[in-house]
């Protein structure tokens, strides 16, 4: 089976990761960029994370909507073959947002002058 090496970059900083096959899960793309840049949520933060692939979100089904189970869903349905043919080696962005902030900003009111 054919393997790639995928690049995490997030804030400048970047870490690779060997050996991703085609079954590999997004819960274990998300577990390796926790560990790697030290985003792993504890009783004060925690973090939501959303992986970004040739444009396209891994941390979200076809329909749009945040999948609950990340751990059995394969990271590269639709792009493996194009990932696997034509490259050893694939980037993926990371974007981590605290979840407090998320809170805080989806609470606020929107300025009733502005129509």
């Amino acid at each position: 089976m054919a393997s790639i090496d995928v690049i995490f970059s997030f804030k400048g900083q970047t870490h690779t990761v060997s050996n991703v096959i085609e079954t590999t899960t997004i819960g274990y793309l998300i577990q390796c960029v926790r560990e790697s840049f030290q985003l792993m949520d504890n009783e004060t933060t925690s973090y939501t994370i959303k992986l970004l692939c040739k444009g396209k979100v891994l941390t979200k089904n076809n329909t749009g909507v945040d999948m609950e189970d990340t751990t059995s869903i394969s990271a590269f349905p639709s792009v493996w073959s194009m990932l696997s043919n034509t490259k050893k080696h694939t980037k993926i962005i990371v974007m981590a947002t605290p979840t407090k902030k998320v809170q805080e900003l989806n609470a606020g009111r929107s300025d009733p002058t502005i129509r």
